[in-house]
């Protein structure tokens, strides 16, 4: 009879260390979803952060499109006023050589 309540309350011991161990289980098991949980969160969050960050990375190029083209528009003016210059220059050349050419003119007249 004692060995009897000895194995009854072994079993009982036995089943309660499987019922404990299955706990230990079910709580692992838990702690993995919600680390996988979390996980896909900071991803999550990450894509989002990364969709934000997108139009502000097509934005800057789009200004740095535009100082670019600002930049050639201003080179190309100044191109424009130094081609100006350069015949203004030739003008006021031409014209003193006309203006030579009547004061020689006018003294090898008798």
């Amino acid at each position: 009879m004692l060995a009897l309540k000895r194995l009854v309350e072994l079993q009982r011991l036995v089943e309660l260390q499987r019922l404990v161990e299955l706990q230990r289980l079910v709580e692992l098991q838990r702690l993995v979803e919600i680390q996988r949980l979390v996980e896909l969160q900071r991803l999550v969050e990450i894509q989002r952060l990364v969709e934000l960050q997108r139009p502000v990375e097509i934005q800057r190029l789009v200004e740095i499109q535009r100082l670019v083209e600002i930049q050639r528009l201003v080179e190309l003016q100044r191109l424009v006023e130094l081609q100006r210059l350069v015949e203004l220059q030739r003008l006021v050349e031409l014209q003193r050589l006309v203006e030579l050419q009547r004061l020689v003119e006018l003294q090898s007249q008798p």
